[in-house]
């Protein structure tokens, strides 16, 4: 089981939790939350995997609402790095943007200056500035562990910069196109690939909450409700799932606060998905014993196969 996610992803579910958890469900379940990813980079996300033969059996992809906002364009637009892309990637993407040259220019950048805009990947091959912080630090499962320090006056800076940063996006009740038509490309795909998928919200503590604006949260609700009808995909709606005291920006959250969730989602999401798959499995394998057995009977009919060569 794979989840696509933002940083709220990364720094929310212990992975390892479910996949070692004492009661074996059979799962492995590996987290794929990368920082400021929404529906643009998710699709991506999935192609690659995909041309990389990773296949999931199951598959949850985390939705934003502040991200689908349509405020001069999606924040994702401005967030994602046209240099992380290939080519076919920007081609892919370009009709999704609402000003390409977001795209396009930080592409051309990534090509031109290797050297001043993948100075990460350089430091990296050359082993310098290796180690980081503990936040930093990403386990074997992709989970990102952030410990609670105790200092109040960080979360208080934190959560002021987050809610400055989303408030005029959360008011907003219209989406932008770009994003909605690469969440249903991201569905479409899946569906040609048949890979059972499912839509995840991930915890906001109840001040973020408070940053949508009834229209807004209306809006959104009217999108998921359309994605479950035309897509038949279901919804995780795990936005109260967790206390507020368990968030350093009241949107992502601390360790504890990340197993609180990581085990509610086990609970409440993993396992009836995956009693559900295991239940159309059964009766796939039944439909094709009983086809076989038909066919069997059929072969052995003197009747009925002189008639079929006839």
């Amino acid at each position: 089981m794979l989840v696509l996610g933002s940083s709220r992803t990364a720094y929310g579910l212990d992975a390892r939790r479910l996949s070692e958890a004492p009661h074996d469900n059979g799962a492995l379940v590996f987290n794929f939350g990368i920082a400021g990813s929404g529906p643009l980079f998710q699709l991506v996300g999935l192609r690659r995997l995909l041309d990389e033969g990773v296949r999931p059996d199951l598959l949850y992809v985390e939705v934003i609402p502040a991200l689908l906002s349509d405020y001069d364009g999606s924040r994702e637009e401005r967030l994602l790095d046209g240099a992380r892309l290939r080519l076919g990637e920007v081609r892919s993407l370009r009709p999704s943007y609402r000003h390409p040259g977001r795209l396009l220019g930080g592409w051309l950048l990534g090509r031109l200056l290797p050297c001043y805009r993948h100075q990460a990947e350089v430091r990296g091959c050359l082993g310098v500035d290796v180690g980081g912080s503990d936040s930093d630090l990403v386990d074997g499962y992709g989970w990102r562990p952030w410990h609670n320090s105790g200092d109040d006056g960080f979360c208080r800076r934190q959560s002021d910069l987050a809610h400055r940063q989303y408030q005029p996006l959360c008011v907003l009740s219209n989406f932008a196109t770009g994003q909605v038509q690469a969440l249903e490309d991201f569905l479409a795909l899946c569906r040609r690939e048949k890979i059972p998928v499912r839509l995840l919200l991930m915890p906001e503590a109840k001040p973020f909450r408070d940053l949508y604006s009834p229209a807004a949260r209306e809006a959104f609700a009217t999108l998921m409700g359309r994605m479950r009808s035309e897509w038949g995909v279901p919804v995780v709606d795990a936005r109260d799932w967790v206390d507020d005291t368990e968030f350093w920006d009241t949107h992502h959250l601390f360790d504890e606060g990340a197993r609180c969730f990581t085990d509610r989602f086990g609970r409440e999401a993993l396992r009836p998905a995956l009693e559900e798959l295991a239940r159309i499995g059964k009766t796939k394998e039944k439909r094709r014993t009983s086809c076989r057995a038909r066919d069997g009977h059929k072969e052995t009919d003197p009747e009925r196969r002189e008639a079929r060569q006839n």
